[in-house]
């Protein structure tokens, strides 16, 4: 860059300062230490290398050099201040700012003067002369300091100065091989390639789960490299990751309190560093591990002293009322079982708090809970009220309620705004009056920097608690932390009002802790932090962090991660919080109201995984400094025995102490070559795989010696085949074959249990005998049955994606009368389906069916199908998307008409045909209420389809009228 050279004083050529040793050249010097040597040059790490073994895990020109690196000043600035910080630049879903060169830093350039110091104990570096894009300021400076810990890593502390306006300081590390992988304990602990297709720029700020810990981890050649600040007063940093086609820059930029407006100098905390050869993620994070562990242990021995905590090894969310709690005794002893009640409160969820008044069946439910043995957490919200809500006037709270003012993602309240809910912040106060602009009812995030609420909300949470008998208390929001403008508080500032605040749980509620999030700030209470995985990001991150997570944060902290079982419509959902739970030294979870599927599928394997933790007693357990290929996580049970998570990318499992599979989980495939896990109820398959499956589906696996054969069955069938659908019932059997990426004819050969003497192939029916060869051109629907007619008595759930059946089939709910015809309540959960088999005798035959769909507002609604062999002859969508945005954030407008179907059957004369009503519940099921009458045959001497619409609201009666009727 430049060709100034070193002004060294003490010159030596090498020359230790206590173990450092240095060399100079003309513009950079390199610092080594006991493990890892560094060379720095204008003020960046440029290399990277192990001293014992001599690798380097930096690569020369071109590499990635960092462009939000340097003395940081805003003044003049705010905007791109705010664009650059943008809280959670996740590339998987594009919101990363765009990497850029940025005028916000002051760097190193032509006239820059270089000084190096070397004393008996340390290395000083200077820098003076700064250029902020084409401008230079002679005064503008930076220092850097270098010395060994008493562990061997290299201590890099860091200052600048420069003109009003000083708000941050990066040094970063650059120029980190393509071939490596970053790790960091964000969302409990992701990892990312350093290399990707086109630069991009990644921040992550030290608020909630973007980022838990001052820590980033790069791997590369087998070994790690580790770069972290050991701050006990959670100084306001940010991270950041540029990576490109040549590689990666990390750097761990601190952070002065705002206002920034009038800093003129920057002293964040020393960066440590530190490189482990033969090593993965582990070795280069315990450092600050056993740092965090020593620093805050009479915290964490609070935290961890309540023994009955130990046995917990479920959380079962329970809603508002707990239901179906009274079958987990049966599955469960109750020592190893939590329930969370989500809505203790007798107001909404968030309904003008801080009022704590019980719902007024809470208390007995709690006792009820207790009488069976169980202990009881339930949802408070630690920082947040409703500005003027009665009981704000009430306990006037507006004396003491500190509002949020300000951050650096949204200064000033600019329009870089990332989210104001999640961010935590409001729109900048004018003048004294921080409720000047804020209308009553307003929802606002508070900073727990302000005592009088700390101890407020103490208070009223140990009378909630006493008064009801809780157990442990979930504290949403706690993990909400940030400098968010209020300066210094009673001698603290910024994140340490969130572990002030946890101090004072600990001490004065003296109950367990979950938390949403579980940061470095509250970490040392948090005995459960709350991993939300099924929400953040949307289907893109969830993709991304299935097979992506590791336990950093759990490890670094000592706290096992709690994955909610609330609200997973989908299979993919299941998916995403199992393999979240599994990677993240996670435990059991389960929703009280135990699904009617136990066996199979992603809900049965939920409840068996929640039963393996609970009877084994499973506890995560780390190796020293790496764990095996594709191993994620590791778990010791009650005897000292180790299950290990895997997972590579497609297929993931859980292997016993015997390395045998417990249960496995399939996405993104079409076969899998294994001999010892098996899809139930899927009968495509051979003693050595798998085949035919949907890449896009989400399959639950489990030991072979619990698959039972299904009624049709066949090995494997041509690459270019899917198995669009297969269910089975001991009277009839359907499968639907697609093709995959080919047309044209096909033959199939399918083995048949001796029951089934009919099927039917597209509509045709045809004799069948205990083995069949089926030709033709795809699709094949297949109905397989005993030549008789079946009634439409019973409701089976079909896997969206995977097309099989999910659980046991369901009971017909009562009804409601509406327009002289039974409705009935269809809703939740995949697709429902309702199946008659029915024989035509008369060229007048038709369908009479009718729907209507009560939702008005929240979520997607839901699609009614109704089916002929299979084969999709009309549908109607009950929401439609309004405007731009997701649509389970209240854009549809929703159908709310009656509608009655009348379809013409006369061309089916003389043959049986498969009648399906379904009821698929898209992605989402929040309020849906479809009601759907039974398909019943009737005489239509026009034989052409009729759609008649009518108002319901007239018309309906809520009353349930009694039993199903027959309709065929």
């Amino acid at each position: 860059m430049r060709a100034a050279s070193f002004a060294v004083l003490l010159m030596m050529t090498a020359i230790s300062a206590h173990a450092l040793r240095i060399e100079t050249t003309a513009d950079q010097f390199t610092v080594a230490g006991a493990r890892i040597q560094l060379t720095v040059r204008d003020a960046r790490i440029i290399a990277v290398k192990s001293v014992q073994s001599g690798l380097e895990l930096t690569t020369p020109a071109p590499g990635m050099n960092m462009l939000t690196a340097g003395l940081g000043n805003m003044a003049g600035q705010i905007k791109e201040l705010s664009r650059v910080h943008y809280p959670w630049g996740e590339p998987s879903i594009g919101q990363n700012p765009k990497r850029q060169a940025t005028p916000l830093y002051g760097i190193c350039g032509p006239q820059t003067t270089v000084q190096l110091e070397i004393t008996q104990d340390q290395i000083v570096s200077h820098w003076r002369g700064l250029y902020y894009a084409d401008q230079f300021h002679p005064d503008d400076a930076i220092e850097l300091i270098f010395r060994e810990d008493q562990n061997g890593a290299i201590v890099m502390q860091r200052q600048g100065r420069g003109r009003p306006g000083v708000f941050g300081l990066s040094i970063p590390v650059e120029n980190l091989a393509p071939t490596g992988k970053i790790y960091l304990p964000s969302f409990g602990g992701l990892e990312y390639e350093a290399q990707a297709e086109t630069e991009e720029l990644i921040g992550l700020q030290d608020t909630t789960l973007f980022i838990e810990a001052p820590l980033m981890v790069y791997v590369g050649q087998n070994s790690a490299f580790g770069m972290w600040v050991e701050d006990e007063r959670f100084s306001p940093y940010f991270a950041f990751i540029e990576r490109g086609p040549h590689g990666a820059a990390l750097s761990l930029e601190g952070i002065n309190l705002i206002p920034y407006e009038s800093h003129k100098t920057i002293a964040p905390p020393p960066i440590k560093f530190d490189l482990f050869d033969d090593s993965g993620w582990i070795a280069a994070a315990r450092p600050y591990r056993n740092w965090y562990q020593k620093t805050f242990a009479e915290e964490i021995a609070v935290r961890d002293a309540p023994s009955w905590a130990d046995d917990i090894m479920v959380i079962a969310d329970g809603g508002n009322s707990a239901p179906g709690f009274e079958r987990l005794p049966d599955m469960f002893k109750p020592e190893n079982l939590l329930v969370q009640i989500w809505q203790p409160r007798k107001l909404g969820f968030t309904k003008d708090i801080p009022d704590y008044t019980p719902r007024g069946h809470y208390p007995e439910l709690v006792q009820k809970l207790h009488d069976a043995g169980f202990k009881v957490m339930c949802y408070v919200c630690t920082l947040c009220a409703v500005y003027r809500s009665p009981a704000w006037d009430r306990d006037q709270v507006g004396e003491f309620f500190l509002t949020r003012k300000n951050s650096i993602a949204n200064y000033n309240g600019n329009e870089h705004a990332f989210d104001e809910n999640l961010v935590g912040t409001i729109r900048a106060a004018k003048g004294k009056d921080q409720y000047a602009h804020l209308k009553p009812n307003a929802f606002l995030y508070g900073d727990p920097l302000s005592k009088g609420w700390r101890d407020y909300f103490c208070r009223v949470i140990k009378d909630m608690n006493e008064l009801c008998g809780t157990d442990a208390n979930y504290q949403d929001t706690l993990g909400c932390t940030a400098d968010v403008g209020n300066g210094i508080v009673d001698g603290l500032a910024g994140a340490e009002g969130n572990a002030a605040f946890t101090r004072d749980l600990q001490k004065k509620l003296a109950v367990p802790m979950a938390a949403e999030f579980g940061s470095a700030p509250i970490a040392f209470g948090v005995r459960w932090p709350l991993n939300g995985a099924r929400a953040w990001g949307g289907a893109r991150f969830r993709a991304y962090r299935r097979s992506r997570q590791h336990p950093i944060s759990p490890f670094l902290f000592g706290y096992r991660t709690w994955v909610h079982s609330n609200r997973l419509y989908t299979d993919e959902l299941y998916h995403t919080n199992l393999s979240a739970s599994d990677a993240l030294s996670g435990f059991g979870m389960i929703p009280t109201a135990i699904p009617n599927q136990t066996e199979y599928g992603l809900q049965g394997q939920m409840l068996l995984r929640a039963k393996l933790f609970a009877d084994r007693k499973l506890h995560p357990w780390y190796p020293e400094n790496r764990y095996s290929e594709n191993i994620r996580a590791m778990y010791q049970d009650q005897d000292g025995k180790i299950y290990r998570y895997y997972d590579d990318g497609t297929l993931q499992k859980m292997l016993d102490p015997e390395s045998r599979a417990v249960y496995g989980r399939l996405h993104g495939v079409g076969s899998l070559i294994d001999h010892e896990l098996l899809i139930p109820r899927y009968p495509i398959w051979d003693d050595d795989g798998i085949y035919n499956l949907n890449p896009d589906g989400f399959y639950a696996l489990y030991p072979r010696s619990k698959a039972a054969m299904t009624l049709v069955h066949t090995g494997q069938l041509p690459d270019d085949m899917m198995l669009k659908s297969y269910y089975e019932t001991s009277e009839y059997a359907y499968m639907e074959l697609d093709e995959n990426e080919s047309s044209g004819k096909k033959s199939v050969t399918l083995n048949l249990d001796e029951r089934f003497t009919r099927v039917l192939v597209n509509d045709i029916e045809q004799p069948c005998s205990s083995k069949i060869t089926i030709t033709g051109a795809l699709p094949f629907r297949l109905i397989f049955f005993k030549g008789q007619e079946l009634p439409a008595d019973e409701i089976r759930t079909i896997n969206r994606l995977s097309g099989l059946q999910d659980g046991k089939p369901e009971a017909l709910p009562p009804p409601h009368k509406w327009f002289e015809r039974l409705f009935y309540p269809v809703n939740f959960q995949q697709k429902k389906i309702i199946n008659s088999i029915v024989k035509i005798d008369s060229p007048t035959a038709a369908v009479d069916f009718a729907m209507v769909n009560l939702q008005e507002q929240y979520g997607d609604a839901t699609l009614v199908e109704l089916f002929i062999n299979g084969k999709l002859i009309r549908s109607s969508d009950s929401a439609v998307q309004a405007g731009q945005g997701r649509i389970d954030e209240n854009n549809c407008i929703f159908d709310n008409p009656c509608r009655i179907w009348r379809i013409p059957l006369g061309k089916y004369l003389g043959n049986h045909i498969l009648i399906s009503v379904a009821v698929d519940c898209e992605s989402g099921t929040n309020a849906n209420r479809q009601f759907i009458t039974l398909p019943k045959i009737v005489s239509d001497p026009a034989q052409k389809f009729i759609e008649e619409v009518k108002d319901i609201f007239e018309e309906r009666d809520k009353r349930h009228v009694g039993n199903p009727e027959k309709t065929w």
